[in-house]
C-alpha cells in the first residue's frame, strides 16, 4: 500500500500541474482534471489502507487472533517457538549492538570520572556489579 501511495502522490502531482499549464495555455483540460481526481481517490484509499493507523492494527490483530483461535493448541506452539533464520540474526545482531553501546559507555563514564576525580584519587569500575569506586589518595581527602 505504501508503494500505491507514493506512486499515486507523484501522479497526482504531475496531473495536477499539468491540469494547471492547460489551463493557463487554453489546451484541453477536461481529461487531465479526470486523471488528477482519480489519483487523488487511490492516493487517498492507499493512505487509509496503511498499516500505521490504529484502527489497521486492531483489525489485523483480531484477524490473527481468531485465526489463531481456530488451530489446534500444539501446532500455534510451534509457530510461535520456531524462528526465520533471518530473525535469529535479526536478533543477535541487535543483542550484540546493545552489548557494544552499554561496554563504550562504561568506558565513557570511566575516562570522564577518572579525569574529574584525578585530584583526589583513582577511580576503578567493577564490571559483575556495574560499580563506580573512588578510592581517595590525596592527603587532604584522607581523614586520619
Amino acid at each position: 500500500m505504501l508503494f500505491l501511495a507514493i506512486m499515486g502522490l507523484i501522479v497526482f502531482l504531475l496531473a495536477l500541474f499539468s491540469v494547471i499549464y492547460a489551463r493557463q495555455t487554453g489546451g484541453g483540460w477536461k481529461f487531465l482534471t479526470l486523471i488528477t481526481v482519480l489519483s487523488a481517490l487511490v492516493t487517498i484509499y492507499a493512505v487509509v489502507k496503511l498499516p500505521y493507523w490504529p484502527y489497521n492494527q486492531s483489525q489485523q490483530s483480531t484477524r490473527k487472533a481468531s485465526s489463531s483461535t481456530s488451530t489446534s493448541a500444539s501446532t500455534s506452539k510451534s509457530k510461535s517457538t520456531s524462528l526465520s533464520s533471518s530473525q535469529v540474526v535479526f536478533n543477535e545482531a541487535s543483542t550484540k549492538r546493545a552489548a557494544a553501546t552499554t561496554k563504550l559507555n562504561e568506558e565513557n563514564i570511566l575516562k570522564q570520572l577518572q579525569s574529574n576525580y584525578q585530584s583526589i584519587g583513582t577511580v576503578a569500575f567493577t564490571k559483575s556489579t556495574k560499580t563506580y569506586t573512588i578510592t581517595p589518595t590525596n592527603k587532604n581527602t584522607l581523614s586520619l
